[in-house]
């Protein structure tokens, strides 16, 4: 009967202290991670989208930097190129709205004017309006859907690298393709039908 009791109280006494050094483990992770944001302003290398050309003589480029050491979350910025004909020099950089989770899907709009020098990215966290002359961004509540605004495709993260698929192509994808690009969003869905 004692060894009962012994092998009872030995096996109670080793899930309490599993259970306290699973809990001393967790929330030391917490604070590492506390601490390591603190120091680090990223957590691994910028993926970057190459140059898409948005008219007007400028050209776009999309960056993605980690934000945390082990969630899917972006920080996320434009680079904006321009100057003189076939010149191409980095006119500066806009902060655009976090990615807060999951893979980077940017749909990529400008308008049917080319004197505007504007360019409209959509994602489905925010629909941001970048003037590319004074390099400000602004995010707007939906209405992207406007005559004179036309969608030249998306930005891509779903596999690596990210990457710019035009809309031009679009019709050429399939359907899981697409689905693989936009996800199941139906106001999404017909992004690029539009042109």
């Amino acid at each position: 009967m004692k060894n009962i009791l012994f092998r009872q109280r030995s096996i109670a006494t080793s899930v309490a202290w599993g259970t306290i050094s699973a809990l001393v483990i967790f929330f030391g992770l917490l604070v590492a991670d506390f601490a390591v944001s603190l120091i680090t302003s990223n957590f691994g290398p910028t993926r970057q989208v190459d140059a898409v050309s948005v008219g007007g003589g400028y050209s776009i480029s999309i960056d993605a930097t980690p934000a945390h050491p082990w969630l899917a979350e972006y920080k996320q910025s434009v680079s904006v190129y321009g100057g003189g004909p076939r010149e191409g020099k980095l006119m500066g950089h806009v902060e655009i709205p976090m990615n807060t989770g999951g893979r980077t899907r940017i749909g990529i709009l400008v308008p049917q004017d080319q004197d505007t020098h504007e360019v409209v990215l959509l994602d489905r966290h925010a629909t941001t309006r970048i003037n590319l002359v004074n390099l400000s961004g602004k995010e707007e509540e939906g209405g992207w859907r406007s005559k004179n605004l036309k969608a030249i495709g998306w930005v891509s993260g779903e596999s690596y690298p990210i990457k710019f698929i035009p809309c031009s192509i679009w019709p050429l994808l399939s359907v899981h393709e697409r689905e693989t690009i936009i996800a199941s969003d139906n106001e999404l869905a017909s992004f690029c039908d539009g042109n």
